[in-house]
């Protein structure tokens, strides 16, 4: 499997001056036997972290799943299937909302859905009656950036 996943990123990666140094990296700890003794998640989370120190890319990752998976491109969408069910399972992305002391407003984003998923899916619920006098139905406030980063609301 790691053989693969490297044979991929190669054929692949973002940053192909990264693949020599990414390949050499995982494979030296293959053949130390560093994976030897792990399972199908914590292979994934230990390869990852590997892969993270020779390339901080977030992106850059193995992902377990108990279903198996064709690794032949041909049977492939570019992982988008997946990756919006993933999605889906984790509320489109967004871990937590808060609204919090000093009128800052927090969004903890985990994951970015792809814009035609992520706005059709939150387009709709952010809408809201429109014309003089209407004060009902769902409201959206926007927010600018104001010093130091802050987030601070805007009137409609």
């Amino acid at each position: 499997m790691i053989g693969q996943a490297l044979d991929r990123i190669a054929a692949g990666y973002v940053f192909p001056e990264k693949v020599a140094d990414i390949d050499a990296a995982i494979r030296r700890r293959l053949a130390a036997g560093e994976y030897d003794n792990l399972d199908g998640p914590a292979l994934c989370e230990t390869v990852t972290a590997h892969l993270q120190e020779v390339c901080p890319d977030k992106h850059l990752r193995l992902l377990w799943s108990d279903q198996p998976q064709s690794l032949d491109p041909a049977d492939e969408d570019g992982g988008r299937a997946a990756f919006l069910a993933l999605l889906r399972a984790e509320n489109q992305g967004i871990r937590r909302v808060e609204h919090l002391d000093g009128n800052v407003g927090l969004i903890d984003v985990r994951r970015i859905a792809y814009a035609d998923e992520g706005g059709r899916r939150r387009g709709p619920r952010r809408t809201r009656p429109s014309g003089p006098g209407t004060r009902h139905g769902t409201h959206c406030h926007l927010g600018r950036i104001g010093a130091a980063g802050s987030v601070t609301r805007s009137a409609h």
